[in-house]
């Protein structure tokens, strides 16, 4: 009976912990908006323990704030934290094309792709389909250095720029253009080229950088204004996304905006 009530506090927890993941990074939380850890919990019909456990886990992967005696809050996208994340990936994405480029495998990019996009329909907007192979292909540079840790740093830049990404693809319609990056980049892993391959990633890495500002600002409007928000995409592992029907989120975003609703009424 106790292994029963536990394991179901357990699931709430996770689902508690998914939920509010998907809706930070995809940002849909005004910034500055507190999580109250017994509004979460009436709200998810559960205990405040796996809530607030919730809470230390998103705290912890850097999708939230704690103020000292005050709680949990909702953090703006800043240029600061932003720019680093992306000189970091560029850093270790950097020194895995170095050392093992020979190792690269345009196959586990493609099995990786079919997670992404398995779950898609096909009227998705097409700019989900270039994130996910960016992501992806990320992920298969990530992997030749046979390194998790480096697997999973570029796991969570995948999902703390994806709003990001988005909202540059929505401001920009340079879909076409970071898809032929794509292609290009692909191309020079394939036959192991480093030295084109590191030219490539870090010119794009540039032109996101050289955009960062504009588009964190809209970004942030966005979330502000209750604007329409760019398409959700999947939560990310350190493998690549969540397997086949394990919270893999398309383009109905109610769920989560429901949940941004209702917390956001509450903190009034």
């Amino acid at each position: 009976m106790h292994n029963s009530r536990d394991a179901t506090k357990m699931n709430k927890g996770n689902s508690a912990y998914l939920e509010l993941k998907n809706a930070l990074i995809n940002c849909e939380f005004k910034p500055g908006l507190q999580l109250r850890v017994e509004s979460l919990a009436e709200h998810f019909r559960a205990s405040v323990t796996p809530i607030r456990e919730a809470l230390i886990r998103l705290h912890a992967e850097g999708f939230i704030v704690t103020q000292a005696g005050r709680g949990f809050f909702i953090k703006p996208m800043t240029h600061v934290e932003l720019a680093a994340r992306y000189k970091f990936a560029c850093q270790i994405l950097h020194s895995s094309i170095l050392e093992h480029v020979a190792t690269f495998s345009v196959e586990d990019v493609e099995a990786t792709m079919s997670e992404f996009t398995s779950p898609l329909s096909e009227g998705q907007n097409p700019a989900w389909k270039v994130s996910c192979r960016e992501e992806a292909l990320m992920l298969g540079v990530a992997a030749m250095s046979n390194n998790v840790l480096i697997a999973e740093a570029i796991s969570s830049f995948n999902e703390h720029t994806r709003y990001f990404r988005l909202t540059d693809f929505d401001m920009h319609n340079n879909r076409v253009d970071v898809a032929a990056y794509l292609q290009f980049l692909s191309g020079a892993l394939a036959s192991h080229n480093h030295e084109d391959a590191i030219v490539i990633l870090r010119r794009e890495f540039d032109l996101k950088l050289a955009r960062m500002a504009r588009v964190i600002r809209e970004c942030n409007a966005r979330a502000l204004e209750d604007l329409p928000s760019c398409p959700t995409v999947a939560i990310g592992t350190a493998n690549g996304l969540m397997p086949r029907g394990r919270h893999v989120v398309t383009g109905d975003t109610s769920q989560s905006r429901h949940l941004a609703h209702d917390l956001s009424a509450i903190a009034r």
